[in-house]
């Protein structure tokens, strides 16, 4: 995990219970809340018969899913247009994993309405993927019902007041990286080469990723993904990841991020 990405999350987690949220818009069908244990799966191999109705939210949850993707971009991009692609990426990837969703389907109080089978329902609607599934699908359905207008008033009611808030925090983490990449009188992979290697260190390990070019042909930015090993069970292994502009900037970025966490 990035620091980034565990200080995004963080502040999301802060967040949420002080948000005014928007209430829910009333949906006429409840398909989106039922699980498929609820009324048992049924598999197709294309597409069910003509006579058969869907009978949980999966097919809701994939359009809901999509649908939330496309607003949240469409925010960052307005609220924000100068931020870099990596950043961008960032920040919409945390405002819509299941980790998020699951915590706003928590504030409306969504789990507990979830249908299942009598026997799995605890474990069910305590899931978070589950919860975070339910939520897309309610969106599917808003849209379904009230259409593209309504959904994305209801969208930017919650993520218009969280965004500030994550832009703020991640801001200086950001700039600290890039400073920290531009010093050329440190070299942050020699020292964390060292670390790895430092005598009595039994089992630190340090795997370097392959680049990864992401961002417009015209301008492109490198991904590099680093995993830390530590042999030491106080101690969890970890992983990073940093964008940049050249390769060796970006070793230096999460070569950093890895000391300093």
């Amino acid at each position: 995990m990035t620091a980034q990405l565990a200080r995004a999350r963080a502040v999301i987690a802060e967040a949420i219970p002080t948000l005014s949220l928007p209430s829910l818009v009333p949906v006429q069908s409840e398909l989106w809340r039922q699980h498929v244990s609820y009324r048992g799966a049924v598999h197709w191999k294309f597409e069910p018969p003509e006579t058969d109705e869907p009978t949980d939210y999966e097919r809701l949850e994939h359009v809901g899913d999509a649908l939330l993707g496309s607003e949240v971009t469409l925010l960052v991009h307005e609220l924000y247009p100068k931020l870099v692609v990596g950043a961008r990426a960032l920040i919409k990837s945390v405002l819509i994993e299941n980790l998020t969703l699951s915590q706003l389907a928590t504030a409306y109080g969504l789990p507990s309405t979830i249908l299942t089978s009598a026997a799995q329902s605890a474990s069910i609607q305590s899931n978070p993927g589950v919860q975070a599934c339910v939520f897309e699908a309610y969106l599917a359905v808003l849209h379904d019902e009230h259409g593209p207008t309504t959904l994305r008033d209801f969208l930017r009611a919650i993520y218009e007041p969280l965004l500030p808030k994550l832009i703020d925090e991640l801001r200086p983490l950001f700039l600290s990286a890039e400073a920290a990449a531009e010093d050329s009188s440190v070299n942050w992979v020699g020292r964390l080469c060292e670390w790895a290697t430092q005598k009595g260190a039994v089992g630190r390990k340090v795997h370097f990723g392959p680049p990864d070019r992401v961002g417009p042909s015209h301008a492109p930015d490198w991904r590099i993904q680093c995993h830390v090993e530590v042999q030491d069970a106080s101690l969890p292994n970890r992983s990073f990841e940093a964008v940049a502009s050249s390769v060796a900037r970006a070793k230096s970025m999460w070569a950093f991020f890895a000391l300093e966490t």
